[in-house]
């Protein structure tokens, strides 16, 4: 009987033992997170700024970034509090004002930590590899993309500023072929005034996404928008410049491809041609631009006309 009261009371015993454990388990936990200890914290990747950045680029050059990419880490050692409150401002200071050529340079890395309570005991690092490239300055020409449509009338799309200018490294801007804005045409109500931020483009019509060093005119630009008609004008082919004293066309037996263009027209304008223009005395067929008057636009994909002149003598009056 005895032997069976001390196997219920040790299996009474057991519950209570894992319970305490669980107890101690937290409140040693509690006090190690409240105390505030002495810690050390490995950072990886640390962010690099540079110091003297502006006064670098008045010398014509930029940094465009570390060479190596090498992973910048600091060991930190200080009070739990302190360290939790500077992880995520810690910092390695680059000084510019040493470089005075392209190429690759090696800097002196100052770890920043924003807290005299943290010390540094160990970083991946004493100099840090950067490159170097030329600072330039680039005039750019800006386009209008528009997207969906308006009713399906034309609308004429003038940007506040047909050209821009944007900085940075050579490499980087040797990229850039133009900007874009862009009208969304379904958004339209009627004739009025759009904003779109200039994006940078490429040769191939491929938005620039990737570039760390270019500045400029980049931010909103105002773009006016003319709701305008179609309306399908003759072809008249008219003589250049450059020969119209040396012949006189004979507008029956010339032929031109097409015979009409559309042309969107502004409000308060009319039109009753478009006038192409004959720069070569010859009758074989040749490529003519369309004359583009005020108040009259011609998509850039059909701004010329084939012609076949034919000419006739001039009578002296």
């Amino acid at each position: 009987m005895i032997q069976i009261e001390k196997q219920q009371h040790k299996k009474r015993r057991g519950p209570y033992m894992i319970a305490s454990l669980i107890i101690a388990v937290i409140m040693w936990s509690l006090v190690t997170f409240t105390t505030d200890t002495e810690i050390t914290k490995k950072i990886h990747d640390v962010n690099v700024v540079y110091v003297g950045e502006q006064a670098l680029k008045e010398r014509g050059f930029v940094v465009t970034g570390v060479s190596e990419n090498p992973d910048l880490w600091v060991k930190l050692s200080g009070k739990r509090g302190d360290l939790m409150g500077v992880i995520d401002r810690v910092r390695i200071e680059l000084d510019l004002s040493g470089i005075t050529g392209a190429g690759e340079a090696e800097l002196e890395g100052t770890v920043k930590t924003s807290d005299n309570q943290v010390e540094v005991i160990k970083k991946s690092f004493t100099y840090v590899p950067v490159m170097v490239e030329e600072y330039i300055t680039k005039e750019i020409p800006v386009e209008v993309k528009q997207i969906g449509s308006f009713r399906n009338n034309p609308v004429i799309s003038d940007p506040e500023y047909h050209t821009i200018e944007i900085s940075g490294a050579k490499s980087e801007l040797d990229r850039v072929d133009k900007g874009c804005v862009t009208v969304d045409l379904s958004k339209l109500t009627e004739s009025g005034e759009t904003s779109s931020g200039v994006v940078l483009m490429d040769s191939d019509g491929e938005i620039i996404t990737d570039a760390v060093t270019i500045e400029g005119s980049t931010a909103d630009m105002t773009v006016s928008n003319i709701v305008c008609e179609y309306k399908e004008l003759p072809v008249k082919p008219v003589l250049g410049e450059g020969i119209y004293n040396q012949a006189a066309i004979d507008e029956e037996n010339t032929e031109t491809d097409p015979e009409t263009v559309k042309a969107a027209v502004m409000p308060g304008y009319s039109f009753s041609e478009v006038k192409a223009v004959i720069n070569e005395y010859t009758t074989d067929e040749i490529s003519c631009e369309l004359i583009q008057e005020e108040g009259m636009y011609i998509p850039d994909d059909e701004k010329y006309v084939k012609i076949k002149p034919a000419f006739k003598e001039q009578t002296n009056q």
